[in-house]
């Protein structure tokens, strides 16, 4: 897909302290940096342990136990038309 230019990412996210978070945010890193310079973004997954001090690369957060954080992340993702979307999740 040579013409992404939004690519959002989902998962968890530094300064959250995890695999996925260091993951996650690595990728979108690595992916903005393409020279494509495609635009990136992340929805952040908060636990019980937060909320987070994200930078400002975290567009949105969900609250892993409010279901309309979800439905309002959805929402906004489906208005956004990001070109592509990267999910990661943990068990």
């Amino acid at each position: 897909m040579a013409d992404t230019r939004r690519i959002a990412f989902i998962g968890n996210a530094l300064p959250r302290r995890c695999g996925i978070a260091t993951f996650t945010t690595d990728l979108r890193e690595a992916i903005a940096g393409a020279a494509s310079h495609p635009k990136t973004v992340i929805v952040a997954m908060n636990d019980h342990g937060g909320p987070y001090a994200y930078d400002e690369t975290v567009a949105r957060t969900i609250d892993d136990d409010r279901v309309d954080d979800y439905i309002r992340a959805a929402e906004w993702l489906n208005d956004g038309q990001f070109d592509a979307v990267s999910l990661q999740h943990e068990y």
